[in-house]
């Protein structure tokens, strides 16, 4: 299956493989662009560079931006490899590293028109930080998105991620979500949508992908005239409750640490496991 193209922080690195801690699906590992190379793939989703047996990709995500993905190996190809690339898309790129990068490597993307741009904290989160008695919304029912409609979903993520940092231009499309549904991680008692009960508005939703060893909490969000309702509460205390029915004890997610109202939640109930810095150069 093609990786998905509409979750905003992806963090590729480490070793030569690639950790993903993004609002969805990961992507596949990848290794660095040799001298020599040209592109040899291209595909709707995704631009592929390969010489000598190695490659790199990159991603258009649906805000115009393309994420590019490196391994730690081979730095002193790096700046030849971002020229590549910006000669070909000449468009945004994105690239997601520690946050503690060494000073060559940094170096190297400043000098290649790199900034830092973003920091997220990755987190997990143990169950017994929710409130194991059920939560229940007054003014919503709470519907598994496939029995929803999804062009309203999908304005309705779009209306949520413009108050989201790193996705603010965001602009997923019925194409994004249908593909969602079909991944294997995608399970609709995880991906909730709040549903007025009285005008049928579709006010919030939640999203969390059943992976293992824990599942990953992508996005909890709802418009803003219901942020301090009990609509929230009621979307996590649904989602939470099936998690603890099949025995499961944690989930993992990621924070923009400038989000206030996302971080200092998961700062005072999680367990910090890594920061990434998201590097950004202009067209």
């Amino acid at each position: 299956m093609a990786p998905r193209r509409h979750c905003p922080s992806v963090a590729p690195w480490s070793s030569g493989r690639a950790i993903s801690f993004d609002l969805g699906k990961s992507l596949d590992s990848l290794v660095l662009l040799c001298e020599g190379a040209g592109v040899v793939a291209e595909r709707e989703d995704q631009r592929a560079w390969v010489s000598a047996g190695l490659q790199v990709r990159a991603f258009p995500r649906p805000d115009g931006k393309w994420l590019v993905k490196l391994t730690e190996d081979h730095p002193e190809l790096w700046a030849w490899l971002i020229e590549q690339v910006r000669t070909d898309l000449a468009a945004p790129l994105l690239i997601n590293t520690p946050a503690d990068l060494d000073p060559q490597r940094s170096g190297i993307l400043q000098a290649s028109g790199f900034i830092p741009a973003r920091t997220e904290a990755i987190w997990r989160i143990p169950l017994t930080s929710t409130s194991a008695r059920p939560i229940h919304s007054n003014t919503h029912r709470l519907l598994p998105v496939d029995g929803c409609d999804l062009n309203r979903v999908v304005n309705l993520d779009n209306t949520i991620r413009a108050d989201i940092p790193g996705t603010r231009a965001w602009r997923g499309t019925l194409a994004d979500l249908s593909e969602t549904l079909d991944d294997s991680d995608f399970d609709p008692a995880l991906y909730l949508v709040a549903v007025q009960a009285q005008t049928g508005s579709y006010d919030g939703l939640i999203r969390v992908w059943n992976r293992r060893p824990w599942p990953r909490l992508g996005c909890l969000g709802v418009r803003a005239a219901w942020r301090r309702t009990r609509l929230p509460a009621a979307l996590v205390s649904a989602v939470a409750g099936v998690l603890r029915d099949r025995g499961v004890t944690d989930v993992v997610t990621e924070t923009d640490v400038r989000n206030g109202g996302s971080y200092p939640m998961a700062s005072s109930r999680g367990i910090s496991t890594g920061v990434m810095t998201e590097w950004e150069r202009p067209a």
